[in-house]
C-alpha cells in the first residue's frame, strides 16, 4: 500500500507539473528560444545521419535542451508525418542561423510549441524523480511538500515553460543533490 501511494502521488505531481507548465506555454517566446529550436533540428538531423561531430553545436551544457527539443520533434514527425518532416529538413538545410532574418525566425517560432513539449515532459519527470529521492531522504510528507513547492514556485515555473537550459539544469542538479 505504501508503494502504491508513492506511485500515485508521484504520478499526480507529474501530471500537475505538466499541466501548469504547458498552460499557455506557447503564448510567449524568449529571444533565444528560436535558436534552441534551430539547434534541436540540427542535433536531430545530425544524430539521424550518424554525424556525431555535427551534433556538437554549442560549447555549453545545452545538450539536454537539444535532446528534449529533438525528441519532441521526432515524436511529432512520427505522429504527423511528412509536413513537419519537410519543415525540419528545410530548417536543417540552413548552413547557419541568421537571427536577423525575420522569415527564419517565424519558421522557428512556428515549430517552437512542438519543440517545447519535450522539455515540459522532462520537467514533469524531474518533479516525479525529486519526490522519490526526497521521500527516501526526508520522508513522504516532506517530499510531498517540497515537490509541490518546487512545481508551483513562480520563478522556477516561469523558467520551466521556456525552451532553455536554466530550469532544466537546476532541476537535474536538484535530483543529483537529492540522490
Amino acid at each position: 500500500p505504501q508503494l502504491a501511494l508513492d506511485i500515485a502521488l508521484s504520478l499526480i505531481m507529474g501530471v500537475i507539473a505538466w499541466c501548469v507548465r504547458a498552460a499557455a506555454a506557447d503564448q510567449f517566446v524568449t529571444w533565444d528560444e528560436p535558436a534552441w529550436v534551430y539547434r534541436s533540428v540540427k542535433f536531430l538531423l545530425a544524430l539521424q545521419q550518424g554525424d556525431l561531430a555535427g551534433a556538437s553545436l554549442v560549447g555549453h551544457p545545452g545538450v539536454t535542451v537539444m535532446w528534449s527539443g529533438a525528441l519532441s520533434l521526432l515524436w511529432h514527425i512520427k505522429v504527423s508525418g511528412m509536413v513537419l518532416a519537410e519543415q525540419v529538413l528545410a530548417i536543417g538545410a540552413w548552413p547557419t542561423l541568421d537571427v536577423h532574418d525575420p522569415a527564419a525566425i517565424r519558421q522557428l517560432v512556428a515549430l517552437l510549441p512542438i519543440a517545447k513539449e519535450g522539455i515540459l515532459f522532462f520537467h514533469a519527470l524531474i518533479t516525479m524523480a525529486c519526490y522519490w529521492l526526497l521521500a527516501r531522504l526526508l520522508g513522504r510528507i516532506y517530499a510531498l511538500i517540497s515537490s509541490l513547492l518546487l512545481l508551483l514556485d513562480p520563478y522556477y515555473l516561469g523558467l520551466a515553460r521556456v525552451l532553455h537550459m536554466d530550469a532544466l539544469a537546476s532541476g537535474l542538479m536538484l535530483c543529483a543533490v537529492a540522490s
